[in-house]
């Protein structure tokens, strides 16, 4: 039996396929047959006749595997009224993936679900972009073509597969022992199954940790030492020494590591390296050229996408991250990281094997968490009128006076400097801000002090007081040329004063205050 173009035409769908004139009459001759078996079964139960499209659909359902067509790659349109499973999201979802700057393998989901409410849950594996090896993966999910989210907050090195489990979708992640190649993953793996429940993805289990199984956690010293010199020279020296020679000059090749971030990079005599600068961190990658240069080059974009959302301790005036292989005679990158870094006359170092990511981590946490003593909760205090809130708020930090030694302390900054037998004292405005720096003349370190309070200011915002506030910086060391620091940082907000007092970084309290709403 044949039949001409026309007879298709009630079909949209048929016309998308690509088919011989054989095919073609074969399957118009088992779609004859599948409304005739449907007719007869409908009349005997003494129901009426079914839509003819429904019996196209079961045919071509049967036919995609006799064709080679993907039939989950067509849009049923058949008639007008009739809804059938679209695909039309898919476009726009990985439109939405590549604008996130992850690309995925194909133009169909990973894993495609009904959720309870009877919304279409889709989740689609993805790497990103820059990655040149496929590492640095998320599961992105959409509910009905709307972006809900990612499977965690933080990429994964590798997700092994995301399938559809009931109503939910279930995800699988290597995970890595500390001896692992990137490649080989040797520890069990886990899957989570990530579950609509008409607000948010619920998964069943928590996330592992991804670069090393939970048994193998970064060997080392976890806690960060502090040492004192006479002067910040000679720890500037100390920083020096630990970062040892760049290795790389303006010839030398530039690889890109995502996030606006380039390197240097240099090999010869079978050892290599990557030399790159995040504001004043000199951060190096030291390797053998047997070692994996995929391997080497996922752990250097892994730090500046790490970086890239967290903050390190400013450093004064500069730190150093050196990441060391440890096996010069295998493919596999085992590292060692070194972190060190400036506060006046002090080195602060923490070294570790293991994945550099986890020491970096352990920096920033103990910056937040741990290294400000004392009082880290925002006092409010309530007062009778706005003029008594002011007035406590000037008894802070004194008067300002705009007289003495003008010092540039960058970012358009000038602050006034008096000094006397034995005390000293820098101070300027930002905004409705005074801010002050109290020390001895004994103390050393101090502008650069100021200059990083300065930096910090320049991409942070404080509370906007209302209608005055101000920072007292003062040290706590008259005999040493170390600079330790107390801050007081108060603001009024109309007939109420917020305080904060805390030891140790000045940076560290004012990263309090801007986290107060």
């Amino acid at each position: 039996m044949t039949r001409d173009k026309d007879h298709f035409e009630d079909y949209p769908v048929l016309s998308e396929i690509k088919l011989s004139p054989n095919e073609r009459a074969d399957i118009w001759h088992s779609i004859e047959q599948a409304m005739e078996r449907t007719r007869i079964h409908k009349t005997k139960r003494g129901i009426t006749m079914i839509k003819t499209s429904a019996a196209v659909v079961s045919v071509l359902v049967f036919f995609g595997s006799y064709v080679g067509y993907e039939v989950h790659h067509t849009r049923f349109a058949t008639k007008p009224g009739v809804t059938t499973a679209s695909h039309s999201h898919y476009a726009s979802e990985i439109a939405w993936i590549k604008n996130k700057g992850y690309s995925v393998n194909g133009a169909t989901p990973n894993a495609t679900v009904k959720t309870a409410s009877g919304s279409i849950l889709t989740a689609w594996i993805a790497a990103a972009t820059q990655s040149q090896d496929g590492y640095n993966q998320f599961v992105f999910f959409f509910l009905n073509g709307r972006y809900i989210g990612t499977d965690t907050a933080k990429p994964s090195l590798e997700i092994t597969s995301a399938k559809a489990a009931g109503q939910g979708i279930a995800v699988t992640y290597p995970v890595y022992r500390k001896s692992d190649s990137f490649a080989n993953p040797t520890g069990t793996p886990v899957t989570i199954t990530y579950t609509w429940n008409g607000s948010r993805l619920v998964p069943n289990k928590p996330y592992p940790k991804q670069f090393q199984a939970s048994s193998a956690a970064s060997q080392g010293n976890n806690s960060i030492s502090t040492k004192s010199y006479p002067t910040s020279a000679e720890v500037a020296n100390q920083i020096a020494s630990i970062q040892g020679g760049n290795g790389v000059g303006p010839g030398s090749p530039m690889v890109n590591l995502g996030n606006g971030i380039t390197a240097r990079e240099s090999a010869g005599m079978g050892h290599a390296r990557y030399v790159w600068q995040e504001g004043n961190w000199t951060i190096q990658i030291r390797y053998y050229t047997r070692n994996s240069s995929a391997q080497v080059k996922q752990v250097a974009e892994n730090i500046v996408s790490y970086l890239h959302t967290h903050r390190l301790p400013a450093p004064n005036k500069h730190g150093v991250i050196v990441v060391n292989s440890m096996d010069a005679n295998t493919t596999s990158f085992r590292p060692q990281t070194i972190v060190a870094w400036q506060e006046g006359t002090q080195v602060n170092q923490l070294q570790q094997t293991g994945n550099p990511v986890q020491t970096m981590e352990t920096i920033v946490n103990n910056a937040s968490n741990a290294t400000s003593q004392g009082n880290n909760l925002i006092s409010t205090t309530s007062y009778s009128t706005t003029a008594q809130a002011a007035s406590q708020v000037e008894q802070k930090g004194g008067a300002f006076s705009a007289s003495g030694q003008r010092i540039n302390l960058g970012r358009g900054i000038t602050a006034w400097g008096t000094a006397g037998m034995e005390h000293a004292r820098y101070e300027w405005r930002e905004g409705n801000w005074n801010i002050e720096i109290r020390f001895y003349t004994v103390n050393r370190g101090v502008k650069d002090v100021a200059e990083n309070m300065v930096s910090y200011l320049h991409t942070h915002l404080l509370p906007a007081p209302n209608n005055h506030g101000v920072i007292l910086v003062q040290s706590t060391a008259p005999n040493s040329t170390a600079f330790k620091w107390k801050t007081v940082i108060a603001w009024q907000e109309g007939t109420k004063v917020n305080e904060l007092q805390q030891t140790g970084n000045p940076i560290q309290a004012l990263q309090t205050a801007v986290k107060h709403k």
